[in-house]
């Protein structure tokens, strides 16, 4: 429902409201919002670059880094890579996604979280990318 929502935005013209939904749990939501953007000429991509420069930052959004990979390209991992410290589990498991859909996943820097106490960012970085010919389903990254 939220995407419908979000998505009526671009023909209310409240392009603006929809930059707080760019950072929502949802891919579909963060999907929309990015369209209504676009369809007003507003560029998403330099919004999620501010909110994940700040790799401290307590108040950022698990969705700002994946929506960062989803529309960002490879060198936008520079910004992902600090977040895996992040004191919120789920800002490290989306950053971990991140990179993976970037396709620049290092087995050396993400071994450690291996250690990690949330369960969420483990299994994040277990999962593996997308199916490789030859590969069995589920392979696991590291």
């Amino acid at each position: 429902m939220r995407a419908i929502g979000v998505t009526a935005l671009r023909r209310a013209g409240r392009p603006t409201r929809a930059e707080e939904f760019l950072a929502d749990r949802a891919a579909l939501v963060r999907a929309c919002a990015r369209y209504v953007l676009r369809q007003h000429g507003i560029d998403p991509l330099p919004w999620y670059r501010r909110r994940c420069c700040e790799p401290g930052d307590a108040a950022l959004p698990p969705g700002a880094a994946i929506g960062l990979a989803e529309c960002g390209q490879r060198t936008d991992a520079a910004l992902l890579w600090p977040l895996l410290t992040h004191p919120t589990p789920g800002v490290r498991a989306r950053a971990v996604a991140g990179l993976r859909a970037l396709d620049v996943t290092d087995t050396r820097r993400l071994l450690p979280l291996l250690d990690d106490a949330a369960p969420g960012v483990v299994r994040e970085v277990t999962v593996r990318g997308p199916e490789d010919p030859g590969q069995g389903p589920n392979r696991v990254v590291l």
